[in-house]
């Protein structure tokens, strides 16, 4: 089936990759693929009230992390909630990052394996000819 119009919204076409469009609490409750990279950006709420829901914080993570592959990353886009993200992944991953965006509050937290650093984040960033234009705008830390 085609995708979502919303699916389509951050060109990943671009960047060859496979796009799951589904209810997400369903689909992590259901399915028992794995992935090399989930990326997390639920939110609900209106204008200054969006937050990540409970179901997400209270298991919906830890579940996303169970869909991973070997050495696999969970990207976690988070604004007021990112130390709740952070203290939910750190017995899920040795390896925790957060990604700061100059100009916005989202601060996206990369979940993998021990080996993860900023400096090997950065470097494939750079390395990529769509995600390379990024790059000024990124910050990566250590978690």
């Amino acid at each position: 089936a085609p995708a979502a119009p919303h699916c389509r919204w951050f060109d990943l076409d671009s960047v060859g990759v496979e796009v799951v469009c589904d209810d997400a609490q369903r689909f992590l409750a259901q399915s028992r693929r794995r992935f090399d990279v989930v990326i997390e950006d639920i939110f609900v709420g209106n204008a200054r009230d969006v937050h990540k829901p409970g179901w997400m914080l209270e298991g919906g993570l830890a579940a996303a992390a169970r869909r991973l592959r070997r050495g696999g990353l969970l990207v976690v886009n988070s604004i007021d909630e990112t130390a709740e993200v952070t203290r939910v992944l750190r017995p899920l991953a040795p390896g925790l990052l957060r990604i700061d965006v100059e100009g916005y509050d989202n601060r996206v937290v990369v979940a993998g394996p021990r080996g993860l650093s900023g400096r090997t984040l950065r470097s494939a960033v750079s390395a990529h000819p769509v995600l390379s234009a990024t790059l000024p705008q990124l910050s990566f830390r250590r978690l």
